[in-house]
């Protein structure tokens, strides 16, 4: 009712490199896994339509995957409310981990945020993984599928992801 479908459309024509896909609501995962059966580049990343990036962040995140030579990469989130904004760690770093490092990382909830969207994965990864559909905290089971496909893990903890939390 907003005309999303319109302006994806209408940037699918301005550039090649944009797929607009139409599909009746199923829901956040399976929205993603049309995405993932659909995607055909190196990478995949998930940013959530009210939400917000940098405009670096992809290109933060590819570099990291090339400097580390990672399975993935993830950014630092800024958690937004109606009043104020928190980072999800508020001390900057860089580095590489192991999966199992990183992992670890993810349940503690500060270096790597246990959200999707802020991480742009190497597509092989997603070979036979999907989203669980018909879940709240869908995220949370992919990553335990995920994790252990994977062998390291750059990150930066830069605020690059804009999550807001709305009421409701």
């Amino acid at each position: 009712p907003d005309r999303c479908g319109a302006m994806c459309d209408a940037y699918a024509q301005e550039d090649e490199r944009i797929r607009a896909l139409h599909k009746k609501n199923g829901g956040q995962s399976d929205a993603r896994n049309v995405g993932i059966e659909a995607s055909t580049g190196d990478y995949v990343a998930f940013i959530d339509s009210d939400d917000f990036i940098e405009p670096d962040m992809i290109e933060t995140l590819l570099r990291l995957i090339e400097q580390y030579h990672a399975d993935f990469s993830s950014c630092g989130v800024a958690n937004c409310y109606q009043d104020k904004t928190t980072l999800q760690c508020k001390t900057m770093e860089e580095g590489c981990v192991d999966g199992e490092t990183a992992f670890g990382y993810i349940l503690e909830g500060k270096r790597i945020a246990g959200s999707m969207c802020n991480k742009l994965l190497d597509r092989r990864l997603l070979q036979n993984l999907r989203f669980p559909l018909g879940h709240i905290y869908e995220d949370a089971m992919f990553i335990a599928d995920l994790m252990p496909l994977v062998q390291k893990v750059a990150y930066t903890t830069q605020p690059k992801y804009y999550y807001y939390h709305r009421a409701g």
